[in-house]
């Protein structure tokens, strides 16, 4: 067993040292190719960090991952120095090679899509089939709008698939780990560095810039650091945290890595404080105290509510702003919190009175800058048209009863398979890393009462990423008896096909 182990963890190096020699000289090649046709440093880096990117997302579905959520932080600075489609849809790219590569590796028997056998497999195909659907309600206007809709609903789901049977071993775990700090500290430090000092310097870099001047202007600026607007900031922030929390129990040494991570989450903490953001604060506050409970660890609660205090005198000393205009005790009360989440719902309600199968997903929700690309303007139905800010609510809007109930089943699916897979754990660190993941999916879930976090990069990756890679831990631990016996029942079918027919006794 353990030369076996041996023997997969020296596979594992050379397949790694592999992949980031292709890629490397893949983004070296791609590099210099553009800046020799350019001119331009900027171009030229931004090609080298593409074709690595693609190059090693083709090698491995591990690196897609990665891929895809590098692009997803970083999509506001795309979007801003080069508007087009390229910037526009980088992410569907990415997410479309990822998924390829998952093919690849379960048609050559790598994972043998255990995945499609999990509780989310059948609601995640029915949903998908049902928004298809509702791309021809008969309220639709624009099949181009009703194609950004149904993208908004499902883009993401795929990942739940890819991290369950792509993330096989602690050593995968462990490097999305560091990879999600990483993307984090940089991106939160830089969110900081930018509410202190504005967005004058990024209108330097390119036109697209021009769209954050609604979050900036005098005294008030909230961050959006290299993502789309300060809520969408704000939210990968918290989310990062959650998943460094889970890390510094999961990675056992050295122990600096983990103060490390401890580290990224405070910078991370402070980087959504300076986007402004209350839901993502609030969704923080209910994961944290279910992290808590879930790693079963109550001296957590004093430990937290120090370095609580410190933190939030950190973010005060550096957005002394952001807190005297959106953390006050007026915006963050108990009835400011219940209009904000009841009123769209409501709102929601009302519709779904007159429409019970929904308005169809061509409600404008998704096509963003897209429509500003297409020659002829995107048409949407004034009955269909406008924002809930409440994805409950707009699943019951767009998607009728039926896809309401589905989305929700779709969710319930997500977090009952995670919460199983962490009930059948025993090994502390695994419990600490599932409760760091259980804690992205719970903040995800009440964030979702007020806007399209789902929707959202990287929200709505790391929600899939987080269900499918909770799941996976049971089975890495061998202790999950179905999956157990799945794996077993799989392995002595191989071995039978595979072993040479012996004669039978008469």
């Amino acid at each position: 067993m353990y030369a076996g182990a041996e023997q997969r963890a020296i596979e594992d190096t050379q397949t790694t040292t592999a992949t980031v020699s292709v890629a490397v000289l893949a983004a070296a090649a791609s590099g210099f190719i553009v800046f020799a046709a350019t001119q331009q440093i900027i171009a030229g880096l931004g090609a080298a960090v593409a074709g690595g990117m693609i190059v090693g997302t083709l090698a491995s579905a591990e690196v897609g991952i990665y891929a895809v959520l590098a692009a997803s932080f970083f999509d506001g600075l795309f979007k801003g120095m080069s508007p087009g489609w390229h910037s526009l849809l980088a992410k569907d790219v990415f997410l479309a090679l990822t998924i390829a590569r998952w093919l690849w590796d379960g048609m050559m028997g790598y994972h043998k899509f255990r995945s499609l056998r999990s509780l989310v497999a059948l609601p995640a195909f029915l949903f998908i089939v049902y928004c298809g659907a509702q791309m021809f309600n008969t309220e639709t206007a624009s099949l181009r709008a009703a194609l950004a809709g149904f993208r908004t609903w499902v883009l993401w789901i795929p990942l739940f698939f890819v991290a369950y049977d792509s993330l096989r071993r602690p050593t995968q775990v462990r490097r999305f780990i560091l990879v999600v700090a990483l993307l984090t500290l940089i991106t939160s430090a830089y969110g900081i560095v930018q509410f202190r000092i504005g967005f004058g310097h990024l209108e330097k870099l390119g036109p697209g810039f021009g769209f954050y001047v609604r979050f900036g202007g005098g005294e008030h600026v909230r961050a959006t650091s290299t993502l789309v607007n300060p809520g969408v900031f704000g939210a990968a922030a918290v989310l990062s945290a959650l998943i460094c929390l889970g890390g510094i129990g999961f990675i056992q040494r050295p122990q600096w890595l983990r103060s490390f991570l401890a580290i990224v989450a405070a910078v991370s903490i402070i980087g959504m404080a300076s986007s402004g953001s209350r839901a993502p604060l609030l969704a923080l506050l209910v994961a944290g105290l279910a992290f808590i409970v879930l790693v079963r660890k109550p001296q957590l609660v004093i430990l937290i509510a120090v370095v609580g205090l410190i933190m939030m005198g950190l973010a005060g000393e550096f957005a002394p702003d952001v807190f005297a205009q959106r953390y006050t005790a007026e915006r963050l009360g108990g009835k400011e919190i219940i209009g904000r989440v009841s009123m769209p719902f409501i709102k929601a309600l009302t519709i779904v009175t007159r429409t019970p199968l929904g308005t169809g997903v061509a409600s404008g929700v998704g096509v963003g800058r897209g429509a500003g690309l297409v020659a002829e303007p995107v048409r949407v139905r004034q009955t269909a048209a406008g924002m809930i800010e409440n994805e409950y609510g707009r699943a019951l809007r767009e998607l009728g009863i039926p896809g309401g109930l589905l989305f929700v089943f779709l969710l319930y699916r997500v977090l009952r398979g995670a919460l199983t897979s962490y009930s059948s754990l025993i090994f502390a660190r695994d419990r600490w890393m599932a409760g760091g993941l259980i804690g992205v999916l719970i903040s995800v879930l009440a964030e979702l009462m007020v806007g399209s976090v789902l929707y959202l990069a990287p929200s709505g990756p790391f929600f899939y990423l987080a269900g499918g890679l909770c799941e996976r831990l049971a089975i890495m631990e061998g202790l999950s008896p179905s999956a157990a016996q799945q794996e077993a029942g799989l392995e002595a079918a191989m071995r039978q096909t595979s072993a040479p027919l012996k004669p039978q006794p008469h």
